[in-house]
């Protein structure tokens, strides 16, 4: 704001200096010193904030006629500065009517018409500007702005081909002239002055490439085919026209053939890492949800090859997501290991990472990695509840209940959140012997959803080991199983209600199809199988478990004391 009122006070000096130099005989008299000071009183009143003094003063200076169109300008500035536009407006009228050929007069009233959108009146005072400095392109381009907006495009033409006539071929005017053409739907007017581009600079390839963007905007692939390929002659290594044709290849469906064509153009530095993941963002979502494992290994090439070029933590980012989506969970953690290193600040990154180490059941890893994010991340709720699981799972139930608590405060209007929290809440009950408080949050988890099998299964899983309920609990594992078949966790949930029912060989069986679908071995599956197997009279076998159990980072002392004596 200083700045400005300094610019008030200075251009009144101006102006007063050019009061001093229309003296006939170069001499000022004392009237003209005095209009002088008074400007500068005013000016100073202004820049102390003094706005309505400052406006008194310049009203008295209009009695003197000279004065009366630099005085209007400070008069309409300021009212412009208080946002009374009509006003503003009035006093620069006043100044053009004194001045008529003061070209910053006739400015400030366009630039008025402008704020209040009269957008007629606008071009009209740009068209006088137009006049007064017929050699000012900025003049002609602000009234044909105008013109379109006051809905008169033909109009805005006419100003633009009389500008042509005066400065020949640009870029800015023919691509204005172009926009205007597709508006009014004369697509060959507009690619036209493509074409007068390419005419005149026929060695500059952006004008071809402009029209080949011009040719697919209007679906026509095949001279923009054509103006790709002629691109690639005069400059074999252009990667917009390599991808440009690429897609053409994944327009006809053979993603394989498409992937293989992005090789070389991924491979040019010149091309931004982003716009070479703009290309793959879909068939990365395809992988995601086919589970296309093949479309992965060929993407993942690509992903080395920007890791090789870039060194860029989206590049990792990526690989680490085509990993984690065909279920390769180390080689996904390892990825994202290596995009936090270059950028830790990107939550859905860490969520990822994390979410593969849960699933590589490394509890301890996960501990210690969730404390790393929540460095970074303090308030989100999602690392709190990976926090919490972590401590849940290595014995720190007391904890992993503060840490649901801080996630819960966090998770308001995130229901698939908060019903995760739920669920970990109702084991950590269990754990710290608050079964009806157990009991309640599994509950409300279930209530939010139906048809969760996560729900279902854990809860059905924790009755089954306090030995309760066992019908409900029966009845909401099979519901689980049905809903998602072939999850070893779902499996085991089921398997522990029928060793509640001490119905051993059913719950062996369940047993069973939960460790072959295990992807990482997980010690406390194992364990219950053993327990099962000698509850059925298979001790021999039942330690053949339990020492996998041990083996998979189950808890030493009682799974030793259970292989040593054969019991439980």
């Amino acid at each position: 704001m200083i700045n400005t009122k300094k610019y008030f006070l200075l251009f009144s000096l101006i102006c007063m200096a050019t009061f001093a130099s229309a003296q006939v005989d170069n001499r000022q008299s004392e009237a003209d010193f005095q209009i002088q000071a008074s400007f500068i009183e005013a000016g100073g009143l202004y820049t102390k904030g003094k706005v309505e003094e400052a406006i008194a003063i310049y009203k008295e200076l209009l009695k003197a006629p000279e004065a009366v169109g630099a005085v209007q300008f400070e008069l309409s500035r300021i009212y412009d500065a208080k946002d009374d536009n009509e006003a503003a407006v009035k006093a620069a009228k006043a100044a053009v009517a004194a001045e008529s050929t003061n070209e910053w007069y006739h400015k400030q009233l366009g630039d008025l018409y402008q704020k209040i959108g009269d957008d007629k009146m606008a071009a009209e005072t740009y068209a006088t500007l137009t006049r007064l400095k017929p050699n000012n392109s900025y003049y002609y381009y602000k009234q044909a702005y105008f013109l379109v907006r006051a809905n008169e495009p033909n109009k805005a033409l006419k100003i633009y081909e009389n500008l042509e006539e005066r400065i020949g071929v640009n870029e800015e005017l023919s691509r204005r002239k172009h926009t205007l053409f597709l508006g009014l739907g004369d697509k060959k007017k507009a690619e036209r002055e493509i074409v007068k581009l390419i005419e005149i600079y026929p060695s500059d390839l952006d004008y071809r490439h402009f029209l080949a963007g011009f040719y697919e905007s209007n679906d026509e692939k095949g001279k923009a085919k054509k103006v790709y390929e002629y691109i690639l002659t005069q400059n074999p290594n252009d990667t917009e026209a390599m991808v440009a044709l690429a897609e053409d290849k994944k327009s006809d469906g053979d993603d394989a053939d498409y992937i293989e064509s992005l090789k070389v153009p991924f491979s040019n530095v010149d091309l931004a890492v982003d716009a070479k993941i703009a290309q793959i963002i879909p068939l990365i979502q395809k992988v995601a949800n086919e589970n296309n494992t093949a479309m992965a290994d060929q993407l993942l090439e690509l992903s080395t090859i920007m890791e090789e070029v870039h060194d860029d933590a989206k590049a990792y980012s990526i690989a680490g997501d085509l990993y984690y989506y065909t279920g390769r969970k180390k080689e996904a953690i390892e990825k994202y290991e290596q995009t936090i290193q270059r950028n830790e600040t990107v939550l859905l990154v860490w969520e990822q990472y994390l979410s593969a180490i849960k699933d590589t059941k490394d509890w301890k890893k996960l501990l210690s990695r969730s404390e790393d994010a929540l460095d970074v991340f303090p308030n989100q709720a999602s690392i709190h509840l990976s926090n919490a699981i972590a401590y849940g799972r290595t014995g720190k139930h007391a904890d992993a209940l503060n840490a649901l608590q801080q996630a819960k405060m966090m998770s308001f209007d995130n229901p698939p959140l908060e019903y995760n929290i739920l669920l970990e809440m109702g084991e950590q009950y269990h754990y710290l012997k608050k079964p009806l408080k157990s009991d309640e949050s599994f509950q409300k988890a279930i209530d939010m959803n139906k048809l969760g099998a996560e729900g279902l299964a854990r809860y059905g899983y924790f009755l089954g080991v306090r030995g309760v309920n066992l019908v409900q609990a029966e009845k909401i594992t099979t519901k689980a199983n049905e809903i998602a078949p072939n999850n070893a966790d779902y499996q085991a949930a089921f398997a522990m209600v029928f060793y509640a029912k001490e119905e051993y060989k059913k719950s062996i069986d369940w047993y069973s199809k939960a460790t072959t679908n295990m992807k990482y071995a997980d010690p406390i599956i194992l364990e219950n199988y053993g327990d099962a197997l000698l509850k059925s009279g298979d001790p021999e076998n039942a330690v053949v478990q339990w020492q996998k159990a041990l083996e998979a980072g189950g808890k030493a002392a009682r799974l030793n004391k259970k292989i040593a004596e054969k019991s439980l």
